[in-house]
């Protein structure tokens, strides 16, 4: 039987409005020394505050209901082009910062105006037939869709990542790779090994004749154990007849791109590049009880359960691996390719070509930080200082160096964190797609411009303090 007392009815709701509404029309102060009076008025403000919470709550569930069904959310049964429904509750944009209420039909966390350009700009494109381009950290987010929207653009395209196997089966599994399998290559090349970044560059040289794009997109933010990788890496060992034949075509070559690296023994492994992530470097190296067997997170990658990861670290924290492979990863690795690089891109017939480094607001100086992750705040800086000091160098050849903030678009902290901006309503504003889009924004408008910009950040499709 329920304590909770029942919703009085006709009878009683009648006589308590017509009590408060005499106090409500009595022009005189009221009585403070009559309890009853008191306990009332009391009464009546909790009746007011609840039914306020009450509201809100359901404008919360009814905007995040429409939130939901915004095209940008996986899943989601998308609005009409033309619905642009109103929210109950003004959101901040993303972008701008200015309050929204009309929500677009794809993006639920820009207001209409920000929301417009960021999907022209996200289906953007140019004329890259003729072109080569050079993308590291292809695999999974930004890196995939880079270079998918270089290869539909006509482009031929070298990607550079750790698990070349697993990068052809994802790109074998999109429904137009007929049409541009044949103009991808992917390679093994694992950038903390910067002896072998060099040995790759002087590989490069000779496999392509020219070099037009070259995006640096590989980054290492969170630092993740051995049992993370194994099942990866035992899939980079099986046969490549085993991969399905449009896939193995991808790799074909790709022992001609560098030479083997020694990993635990005096004579190189062809599966080098995977098997470095199997060392154990660091206390904790040998964890594996948060790496569910086969489970996967939302963003495709691998499920990492850990209650604290590289996100999180201060200062104090900071291994001297760590800091050593985010500097090789962020910063060292793109000085060294784009040193190496330069005269394929002075070989190329045409008029323009493209360096694009994939920065983060955490290398700006404009921007407030937090007090954590130093170390990889100081290799997206130390990125940020090589385009600004560099770029003028590189255009008295028309190679126009850039760096570009690729903006929110996944989720680094660890899955405590993580869970509660979830639970909490979060959500991330924009998806790996839109990362893409703004990563290769400087080269789509400069080809169609022909104003190429050189020497700047970008972030939101704008220039933007370093």
């Amino acid at each position: 039987m329920s304590d909770t007392p029942p919703i009085p009815d006709a009878r009683e709701l009648s006589a308590a409005r017509d009590v408060l509404s005499a106090l409500v029309r009595t022009p005189d102060p009221w009585p403070t020394h009559n309890p009853v009076l008191a306990e009332l008025v009391r009464l009546a403000a909790r009746v007011v505050q609840c039914d306020r919470k009450h509201q809100r709550a359901t404008e919360k569930h009814r905007d995040a209901e429409l939130r939901d069904r915004s095209s940008i959310r996986a899943g989601a049964s998308p609005l009409a082009p033309a619905a642009d429904p109103l929210l109950a509750r003004p959101a901040a944009c993303y972008v701008c910062k200015a309050p929204f209420d009309r929500m677009h039909h794809f993006y639920d966390s820009l207001c209409p105006t920000c929301a417009d350009r960021n999907f022209v700009k996200r289906n953007q494109s140019a004329d890259l037939r003729g072109r080569v381009a050079l993308v590291t950290g292809g695999r999974v987010k930004s890196g995939f869709h880079t270079v998918l929207k270089l290869l539909r653009a006509g482009a031929d395209v070298v990607a550079t990542t750790r698990f070349p196997r697993d990068a052809a089966r994802r790109f074998a599994r999109e429904p137009d790779a007929i049409e541009w399998s044949a103009r991808l290559r992917l390679v093994g090349l694992d950038l903390r090994a910067l002896t072998a970044v060099e040995r790759f560059a002087a590989a490069l040289s000779e496999r392509v004749t020219q070099l037009d794009v070259f995006v640096a997109n590989a980054a290492q933010t969170v630092r993740r154990p051995p049992a993370y990788y194994r099942a990866l890496v035992a899939r980079e060992r099986e046969p490549i007849a085993s991969l399905p034949v449009r896939a193995a075509a991808m790799l074909a070559g790709e022992s001609d791109f560098g030479t083997l690296v020694p990993v635990t023994g005096a004579s190189g492994s062809p599966y080098w590049h995977a098997d470095l992530s199997l060392l154990p470097l660091i206390p904790g190296d040998d964890e594996d009880a948060c790496f569910p067997s086969g489970a996967v997170a939302p963003d495709g990658e691998l499920l990492d359960l850990r209650t604290e990861n590289s996100w999180g670290l201060a200062h104090a924290d900071v291994t001297t691996v760590e800091l050593l492979e985010v500097h090789a990863v962020n910063c060292l690795a793109p000085f060294l390719l784009l040193r190496a690089l330069l005269p394929l891109f002075r070989a190329g017939s045409l008029r323009d070509r493209f360096a694009v480094m994939v920065s983060a607001a955490e290398g700006q100086f404009a921007g407030e930080k937090t007090g954590r992750h130093p170390h990889t705040n100081m290799a997206k800086a130390g990125l940020n200082m090589m385009v600004r000091t560099s770029a003028a160098e590189f255009a008295a050849d028309r190679v126009f160096l850039t760096a570009v903030d690729p903006g929110w678009f996944s989720v680094q902290a660890a899955a405590p964190p993580a869970d509660r901006f979830a639970a909490s309503g979060g959500r991330i504003p924009l998806d790996a797609v839109d990362a893409a889009a703004r990563i290769l924004d400087p080269v789509f408008t400069g080809i169609e411009t022909g104003r190429p910009a050189s020497g700047v950040l970008f972030k939101d499709y704008h220039e933007a303090a370093w």
